[in-house]
């Protein structure tokens, strides 16, 4: 078995990056272990990976991160992902079920295939991203992992027509030849790779019909499972989201879902959460969007997230992210400005 050494400074700078999204390093082991299709509240939100993007950039000063991570953390998370890709028949399936099954690891899901002409298809990228760099590195991304699928299929890079970036060439701008195989298109009207429609039927090197029919199915069992989850705990959510500003207690919420205190309360924890913890995350989803704005003062996102008084938002808002709220809109506007640089 092969052990990666890690040096004492790539481990500083990764606790650095966590410390600054709340994350403490000893945690990840147990995040680790989590499986696929598990809770929503389990994963990390497009607001906490931006925030971590920012972090990067400002503690290492790259701007090209999005082409030098390996893998997704999804996929690392997730090996059944690996097995939908990896196994289909032919490169339409892989995509495919990429898009299917995307629910299980991301809020919304950021790939959509249209036709670009009579005999051309573009895989369009819409990045779940909150700040203009947080958007660069997540396109960066998510465009070299499908350059690197459609490479399994298309070997000879013979059916990639043309790659389109809807943002002005970054820092890194000359890296994009080596990590995409070619010198994308700038300013473009969307961030999409086009490429021949006869490439989708191009087999999958590793296909598999047995090790595919079984992911497929633990896949859809996910999937189903996953729906009954994010029924109740999305009704929770958008019930809090138009009172938060005082939310009510969990007897005023079971209530208004036609239920009892105790039947809201046991149907929660058997999703594996509790009224809480989905309250706590509004909190932090909303108190995050209303700083980012930067139209609200402290003491106005305090109220409209429930709290009575500043020093009890503090307390939460340092819980939710490691940081005060002074320090987190800081490493927002600088992770803005140096992403726009």
């Amino acid at each position: 078995m092969r052990v990666t050494r890690i040096s004492r400074q790539t481990l500083l700078v990764t606790e650095t990056m966590l410390a600054a999204i709340g994350i403490q390093l000893k945690d990840l082991p147990r995040l680790q272990e989590r499986t696929f299709g598990a809770a929503p509240d389990d994963w990390v939100s497009s607001t906490l990976l931006d925030e971590m993007y920012q972090a990067a950039l400002h503690i290492t000063g790259r701007t090209e991160l999005g082409l030098l991570m390996a893998s997704s953390p999804a996929v690392a998370r997730h090996g059944l992902f690996l097995m939908l890709v990896a196994h289909a028949p032919n490169l339409g399936q892989a995509l495919g079920n990429l898009l299917t099954f995307s629910a299980l690891s991301q809020e919304t899901c950021e790939l959509s295939v249209t036709d670009a002409d009579d005999s051309r298809l573009a895989i369009r990228l819409m990045p779940n991203h909150v700040s203009p760099w947080g958007m660069v590195c997540r396109v960066d991304f998510l465009m070299r992992g499908l350059v690197q699928l459609i490479r399994l299929a298309d070997y000879q890079w013979q059916g990639i027509a043309s790659i389109r970036l809807a943002f002005p060439p970054p820092p890194h701008a000359h890296l994009y030849p080596q990590y995409l195989g070619r010198i994308p298109q700038f300013d473009a009207p969307f961030n999409e790779i086009v490429l021949d429609r006869h490439v989708m039927a191009y087999p999958m090197p590793m296909a598999d019909p047995v090790q595919y029919s079984e992911a497929l199915a633990r896949a859809h069992v996910a999937l189903a499972e996953l729906k009954i989850r994010r029924g109740l705990i999305g009704q929770v959510e958008t019930m809090l989201l138009q009172n938060l500003s005082q939310p009510p207690d969990s007897a005023k919420m079971a209530a208004l879902l036609r239920m009892t205190d105790r039947t809201l309360r046991r149907q929660l924890a058997a999703l594996g959460t509790s009224y809480l913890t989905v309250l706590a995350q509004c909190q932090k989803t909303k108190a995050c969007t209303l700083l980012a704005s930067g139209e609200h003062s402290v003491q106005q996102v305090a109220g409209a997230t429930g709290f009575a008084s500043l020093p009890a938002f503090y307390r939460a808002f340092r819980r939710w992210t490691g940081q005060t709220p002074a320090a987190w809109i800081g490493n927002h506007c600088r992770g803005n400005t140096e992403g726009a640089d």
